[in-house]
């Protein structure tokens, strides 16, 4: 029971279609708001990582393409992630 009433508590992942707003299109920022825009920029997301082992692939929170669609997304942003792409905030999987 405890473990029921602590669950309750948590708030799920988002799914990654309510990250990602245009989830055909990896280049479109379309519907991306003003504030999540700053955030990416802020974050120094990069479609491509200047790192090779640091990847949003393997980055803890990443949010892989949902059924068959080509863009991933960002449990901290919203907008298109590239699999091979990057922000400062990457952590990896646990």
């Amino acid at each position: 029971i405890a473990a029921l009433v602590a669950a309750c508590g948590q708030k799920s992942a988002p799914k990654n279609d309510e990250r990602v707003l245009n989830p055909d299109n990896c280049d479109s920022l379309e519907g991306v708001s003003r504030e999540d825009l700053a955030i990416r920029e802020k974050l120094a997301y990069a479609s491509e990582s200047p790192i090779k082992d640091n990847q949003c692939h393997n980055c803890n929170l990443y949010l892989p393409p949902a059924n068959g669609r080509k863009c991933g997304g960002c449990m901290l942003f919203k907008g298109p992630v590239l699999p091979g792409g990057y922000c400062t905030y990457w952590a990896p999987k646990i």
